[in-house]
């Protein structure tokens, strides 16, 4: 009895936290835009957002291939119980499966190498015509510099619609991350 008393407070454990941490996703955090990255906010957004579903539907076939490969050698090869089976062929140093099972990693990993690369190249480069707007990052905020405005702002960053903003962080003190959800990075 106390087996299965405890794995219900495990699973009552589970579902509940699962619950809990789902409710967030319907927080209103106060402002016009929720905090999603599913809603990409720009051109390049839109470029990372689509790379991003091109590598999740890629990761989710492997899965899925992996998936079902596994319940075929779970059910097919699975001990029978009945004491005469024999030792399963043994396939260590095989070249052939040696070089496929190489070989489809490599072209998995080099489709999803060249667009992210290439994209990588195209969001790092600035147009001449682009706004400018030094980030600095300070130990509990954000200081927003815009040299050609010769403003200065605090944890707030202003883009103009339909303007490009070329922005360049440094930090004032220790290694920060700034991040835009609705920018994707």
């Amino acid at each position: 009895m106390a087996p299965i008393r405890r794995r219900l407070t495990r699973l009552s454990a589970l579902v509940g936290s699962s619950l809990l941490l789902s409710a967030c996703a319907f927080l209103d955090a106060g402002q016009d835009q929720p905090l999603t990255t599913f809603e990409p906010g720009g051109r390049f957004a839109e470029q990372i957002d689509s790379l991003f579903w091109l590598v999740f539907w890629i990761a989710t076939g492997v899965f899925i291939l992996v998936m079902a490969g596994l319940v075929v050698i779970l059910v097919f090869f699975r001990d029978k119980g009945k004491g005469d089976q024999k030792e399963p062929k043994q396939l260590h140093g095989s070249p052939k499966l040696e070089v496929v099972w190489t070989v489809i990693p490599a072209l998995i990993l080099a489709g999803i190498a060249v667009p992210t690369v290439s994209s990588i190249f195209e969001l790092t480069e600035c147009s001449p015509d682009a706004m400018e707007v030094e980030v600095i990052g300070h130990q509990w905020w954000f200081e927003f510099h815009y040299p050609e405005q010769e403003v200065d702002t605090a944890n707030v960053m202003v883009i103009p619609a339909g303007q490009e903003v070329c922005a360049q962080m440094t930090s004032d003190d220790v290694i920060h991350n700034f991040w835009v959800p609705a920018l994707n990075g």
